[in-house]
């Protein structure tokens, strides 16, 4: 496997080294993309340093050094690299070694995949930090996809979270399914990776390796952009929005429907405000619910 890692860089001055490091250790790793995004911090002379050491570390810049978001990132990366295989690196996490052993196993035992997704694992700066993230979460430290899901069930198991999630870091995707299902959605500067994901299992086959062993870890710090629940929120509802606006022109199971349309009101400013004021929350859902029904009458029937 030849395989180019794409890594964003904003503001990950302390961490970045590690998480290159990381990438460059794994035999099947030809080529590193470092996009700094306009970081405020001195990750810029980090990541040429890095470049300058190692020429498999290439490093590349929005213009006018703009701050664009991941997904803008991790695209011009995409565009940049030269591999067939294409794997994801949040710039304050890192690999485990032997992170693409199993990889490879699973490419050859599934020649007609897109993609193999497999375990990765959360680890925390400190109590602090964690107690923030499991309120506005309420997940676990594990993330993996717990039973082996078919491709062909991978997008309605990953709407409905009977079966977990995997993360970017576990992904390995073959370049040519990027035909299918384009890159990622820079109007979403938080979810981009929940989307690229979701288009991914809904157009690809994707297959899970070992939901016990994870291949890199996601580290959680105060600084981490998902701790800010307003900007999260905001985020979700619109990449529900989005996921709504494509729910009615397509013939799901009224499962996934009425998964996205929950999804939809449960991310609304309005109803997240009073999110623990049972009544007020139940009584401002039926109104946004009723209004959903009344302007898309339609939508009745993608219910049952």
């Amino acid at each position: 496997m030849n395989i180019s890692v794409i890594i964003p860089v904003y503001n990950a001055e302390p961490f970045i080294t590690e998480a290159v490091h990381s990438a460059l250790g794994q035999p099947e790793v030809n080529e590193v993309i470092l996009v700094e995004d306009g970081s405020t911090d001195d990750s810029l002379s980090v990541c040429r340093g890095l470049a300058l050491a190692d020429s498999r570390v290439r490093l590349f810049q929005h213009p006018g050094r703009r701050n664009n978001g991941a997904g803008a990132s991790r695209n011009l990366g995409i565009e940049k690299s030269s591999l067939p295989y294409i794997a994801f690196l949040d710039a304050d996490d890192f690999y485990l070694e032997n992170r693409f052993r199993k990889t490879y196993e699973l490419f050859e035992q599934y020649p007609s995949a897109d993609g193999i997704y497999e375990a990765t694992e959360r680890i925390f700066e400190n109590e602090d930090v964690k107690a923030t993230y499991f309120d506005l979460y309420k997940d676990r430290p594990m993330v993996s996809v717990n039973k082996s899901v078919s491709p062909s069930h991978l997008f309605q198991s990953l709407v409905l979270g009977n079966e977990g999630w995997f993360h970017l870091n576990g992904l390995v995707i073959k370049r040519k399914i990027l035909e299918k299902t384009s890159t990622f959605d820079i109007r979403l500067r938080q979810t981009q990776d929940t989307d690229f994901i979701l288009r991914l299992a809904l157009h690809g086959r994707l297959y899970g390796g070992d939901p016990k062993i994870p291949v890199a870890k996601i580290r959680i710090h105060g600084n981490n952009r998902i701790l800010n629940a307003q900007k999260v929120i905001y985020y979700r509802h619109l990449f529900f929005k989005k996921w709504f606006t494509k729910m009615l022109k397509n013939q799901w199971d009224a499962k996934v429907n009425k998964h996205i349309i929950k999804g939809l009101l449960y991310t609304h400013p309005d109803i997240f405000k009073y999110r623990k004021f049972i009544l007020i929350r139940l009584s401002i859902k039926a109104i946004y619910l009723l209004g959903y029904l009344f302007r898309y009458p339609k939508i009745i029937a993608k219910l049952f």
